[in-house]
């Protein structure tokens, strides 16, 4: 085995304000050249975990941190923060939250600019990522214009310019379609041959399959299990689902391909849409519909306006051209929000209020329902114990969870949900899916842009492909 690129010992953080620590007592290696992915239930200490090896957890999330943490046989403790970023690539669960630009080739090159990398090498250094990753189609853009998976893939294009000599990576695979999972396992194991080290926070692991080395459970901010990637092949499901652990088979819903047919109780119907951005369009002559008491998924790869069309439903982006209809009659755009309540790809832009229970009380009073309603939902979903925590305090998955809550307190007929399990773990991707059935059998309907064949062949009644 190789020296250890990362080298936790006895590691524990708190959050400043949290009552128990996020991580506790870890220690974890990470050898030049291995992959190790940290694994386990929404909000048990993996994000912290990847914060701690990149710094953040103490130099940007305030807390107490005690025990060893280094990199490369350094303390990156004491590491200033712009030699950490050298040594250290990171991408964020929420790409978002780490852009310094407007525009996809200055956001590439912005840290070789602050690391002081020479003109002639950055060029060199530039060229070489974007042939290497395959993204010269999504450079000279703007940020704003890019789909999720394209943002993450632009973050990750950042972090590779820098040549670090460990990842951290944080749900990398959240809002990317197959093709591009698979592309991004081909970077991580290219990573590895290179000698880095890389540690990924992931739920869906079956992209990981042929490139990790090990598997780490965390349970409760502590680790509960670790397996080289034979021995978790080999591991029990009824073991493996209870960790919170999902599989390393590639789920399929295949069987979910159905083509929509003519129905009496349409609930909503789109006609010949265009829409875009900058004078693109992404959305072309687009025709769809759904019924009242199904579930339809929509699938295919970033890019193809996917969340768009949810935003022209639900009225947040204005469509070119065609008609947007609810019940056979047109709606204009400023009207749809009280149509379609969509979760967002970025729930964090629907959170405003000091704390979780604030959040779902306020849905239910606009939804005219009871505050035991809002109680008996925390509950389902397992967020009991978060309702007196401020949303911004939750792990992405438990952010999630929670703005589907609020959906489900929503007077709205249509339900849109976009990547809604990006960082859920196995227990809550089926308490989403029974949440999502509930909806249907309600008389709603609902509609799953998402890559997560798993929930979709557990929700769905049947899925349209985006080409």
């Amino acid at each position: 085995m190789e020296r250890s690129a990362i080298d936790l010992k006895g590691v524990t953080f708190k959050y400043e304000n949290a009552d128990e620590p996020s991580v506790c007592d870890v220690s974890l290696e990470v050898s030049a050249g291995e992959c190790v992915v940290l694994t386990g239930a929404s909000g048990c200490g993996k994000t912290t975990l990847t914060r701690i090896v990149n710094g953040l957890a103490y130099d940007f999330y305030e807390g107490d941190l005690s025990g060893s943490v280094r990199v490369c046989g350094r303390d990156v403790t004491e590491m200033p923060s712009w030699e950490r970023a050298r040594v250290v690539g990171s991408v964020f669960q929420n790409p978002r939250t780490q852009f310094f630009n407007l525009d996809t080739t200055g956001e590439v090159v912005f840290g070789m600019e602050n690391l002081g990398v020479s003109h002639s090498d950055m060029h060199r250094r530039y060229d070489r990522v974007v042939e290497e990753l395959e993204i010269r189609s999504l450079m000279d853009r703007g940020i704003f214009q890019l789909s999720g998976g394209q943002k993450q893939a632009v973050a990750f294009a950042s972090a590779w310019a820098n040549t670090p000599a460990a990842y951290v990576l944080d749900e990398p695979s959240s809002n990317l379609d197959i093709p591009s999972m698979r592309r991004l396992a081909s970077f991580v194991a290219k990573a590895k041959k290179e000698g880095a080290a890389v540690l990924v926070a992931e739920h869906r692991l079956f992209w990981l399959a042929d490139v990790a080395d090990r598997f780490v459970c965390i349970r409760d901010g502590r680790v509960a299990g670790s397996w080289s990637a034979d021995e978790f092949a080999r591991l029990r499901a009824d073991f493996r689902e209870g960790l919170g652990m999902r599989s390393l088979e590639q789920p399929s819903c295949a069987h979910l391909d159905k083509v929509s047919t003519a129905s009496v109780s349409r609930a909503c119907e789109v006609r010949d849409l265009s829409a875009g951005y900058g004078g693109s369009l992404v959305l072309d002559r687009v025709n769809f519909s759904f019924d009242k008491g199904e579930v339809v998924g929509i699938v295919g790869e970033n890019g193809r306006g996917k969340s768009t069309l949810l935003r022209c439903i639900c009225g947040l982006h204005r469509e070119a051209s065609g008609q947007v209809l609810f019940e056979n009659s047109p709606v204009d755009a400023k009207r749809r929000p009280e149509k379609a309540f969509l979760v967002m790809q970025d729930v964090d832009y629907q959170l405003f209020r000091t704390s979780v229970m604030a959040e779902l009380a306020a849905a239910a009073r606009r939804g005219n329902r009871k505050l035991e309603d809002a109680r008996s939902l925390l509950e389902r979903l397992g967020l009991e114990r978060f309702s007196d925590r401020h949303p911004a305090s939750l792990s992405g998955g438990q952010k999630q969870r929670v703005v589907c809550a609020m959906a489900a307190l929503s007077p709205c007929d249509v339900v849109l949900l976009d990547e809604p399990t990006s960082g859920l773990d196995f227990v809550n991707m089926v308490r989403l899916a029974s949440l999502v059935r509930e909806f249907a059998s309600e008389g709603k309907a609902v509609v799953v842009v998402s890559h997560d064949a798993e929930f979709l062949s557990r929700a769905c009644d049947r899925v349209a492909r985006f080409e």
